[in-house]
């Protein structure tokens, strides 16, 4: 605590490079500067990381906050609340993956299988001047981040993604070196979210400098969403606000863009199953949600719709 941390690599790391746990760790009141990640958890993570919390500190010119489990250890019981950032080229990474690298791990004690991540709480980020889109939660087929909820969230992009960015395949690279920039451009200027169940994202504003065309929040293969209270820039050509793609057990409530959008929500996928929105915003789109055809009958409920 109360430290002043300048580096060229990152700045604050957690590992975990036997079976031991990385456990029982207070970070607060830092001030953090460095080309990389302010604060991370990895990438050496054969054991786990538990009962963390990060709280009161400033960063700048970071990739910000990096939670990273990819050789087979958990990552459970994070807190982190009142954090501000300026000039990072990312806010927040939380990747569960199976790169499965062992580091002086006999045969018998190495993990043979990806970890549990979840029962994680972020709370109070403020975040200005972010020159890139790099913002993600993703786990990997089989082996979902659970548990999450984001809250109080104000950040400002850079923007200028294209239409199209909203449209790229995006790699799964289960047993790759885990970082920001590791799918390249995302398909959201916001967060990306993939491989995940019972996430929580509520009172958070996102917006762009430059006009972004991309959705504010693209989620893929998630259930048990809740996207309350979020306030996007969007604009009239841009990408739907949300999309979805094979998610289920979706809750929209008090949502809206900033100022006029083409359409709130996009929904694809014939896995795609019960979604409820609350509070649409009609008076501020100038089309219609877009439902794809493979998108089973009344997956989609408005409700409260004037």
């Amino acid at each position: 605590s109360r430290c002043n941390i300048s580096s060229e690599d990152d700045s604050i790391v957690l590992k975990a490079m036997s079976r031991r746990p990385c456990r029982d760790v207070v970070i607060s009141d830092c001030m953090v500067s460095g080309l990389k990640s302010a604060i991370k958890t990895g990438t050496e993570s054969a054991g786990s990381f538990e009962n963390i919390t990060i709280s009161n500190c400033v960063f700048y010119g970071t990739r910000g906050i990096s939670l990273l489990s990819v050789d087979g250890g958990d990552l459970n019981n994070i807190t982190i609340s009142n954090i501000s950032m300026r000039d990072s080229y990312a806010v927040l990474v939380m990747r569960l993956g199976a790169r499965m690298r062992p580091y002086k791990l006999a045969e018998e004690e190495r993990p043979q299988k990806p970890g549990v991540f979840r029962n994680i709480l972020v709370d109070n980020i403020q975040a200005v001047g972010v020159t890139e889109s790099n913002d993600f939660i993703c786990g990997i087929p089989d082996a979902n981040i659970e548990h999450v909820t984001l809250s109080n969230f104000r950040i400002c992009y850079k923007g200028g993604g294209q239409k199209e960015d909203a449209e790229r395949h995006i790699p799964e690279l289960a047993d790759e070196y885990p970082k920001a920039k590791m799918f390249g451009v995302l398909p959201s200027y916001g967060f990306f979210i993939r491989h995940a169940k019972n996430i929580k994202i509520k009172d958070i504003s996102l917006s762009v400098d430059e006009v972004d065309l991309r959705p504010a929040i693209m989620a893929e293969d998630v259930s048990d969403l809740e996207l309350t209270g979020i306030r996007a820039c969007t604009g009239e050509q841009s990408a739907p606000m949300f999309w979805l793609k094979q998610c289920q057990s979706v809750r929209i409530r008090d949502s809206r863009p900033m100022g006029m959008a083409g359409a709130f929500l996009r929904v694809e996928g014939s896995r795609s199953d019960n979604m409820v929105i609350q509070d649409y915003p009609r008076g501020q789109l100038k089309g219609d949600s877009i439902i794809a055809e493979d998108v089973p009958e009344n997956t989609v409920r408005i409700r409260n719709d004037d």
